[in-house]
């Protein structure tokens, strides 16, 4: 993004306090709105920032991050959801709200990463554990590692559609 796109941003959103202010007749209106839209931006480029040169930072450690972290690893898988980084509460009023993925896939581990992998769960009533796709518990050490169906190069994967290798 240039730089010159978040000040852009920040008029264009200001274009409604404007009348807004005109009317109630109070233009301290518009400098919050102008503060509020401009704060909103800083936290929004800081948080980005951060979930794309995670280097275990405070916010990193928070419990809000990691959930946005997994809310914005799921844009970046299906760009048409999960589009507000910041406020997902957005997302669910318009209805491009993702928690989960929907079909396995290659995903960055970490301290700071949630797993968005689908789950397989088996019925509520049983109360069997459930398990994600696309990871394993290894016995021997202990560690979460990534299935063989997620890991290998795409022309050996599996597709289960049709029962065939890729």
């Amino acid at each position: 993004m240039a730089w010159w796109n978040g000040a852009v941003l920040i008029a264009v959103v200001m274009i409604p306090a404007v009348p807004l202010a005109w009317a109630v007749g109070h233009w301290a209106l518009l400098a919050g709105a102008f503060m509020a839209m401009t704060s909103y931006y800083c936290v929004y480029e800081y948080i980005h920032w951060c979930m794309h040169l995670p280097k275990a930072r405070v916010v990193e450690r928070a419990g809000f991050f990691f959930r946005l972290n997994g809310h914005h690893l799921l844009h970046h898988r299906y760009m048409h959801k999960n589009f507000n980084v910041v406020l997902p509460l957005a997302d669910l009023c318009l209805g491009t709200l993702l928690r989960r993925s929907k079909v396995s896939f290659a995903q960055t581990r970490g301290p700071a990463v949630p797993d968005v992998q689908p789950l397989i769960a088996t019925s509520p009533i049983v109360g069997a554990p459930r398990c994600h796709v696309g990871s394993e518990r290894s016995e021997a050490a202990g560690r979460t590692v990534a299935s063989p169906a997620i890991s290998a190069p795409s022309a050996e994967r599996l597709d289960v559609s049709r029962r065939t290798v890729a």
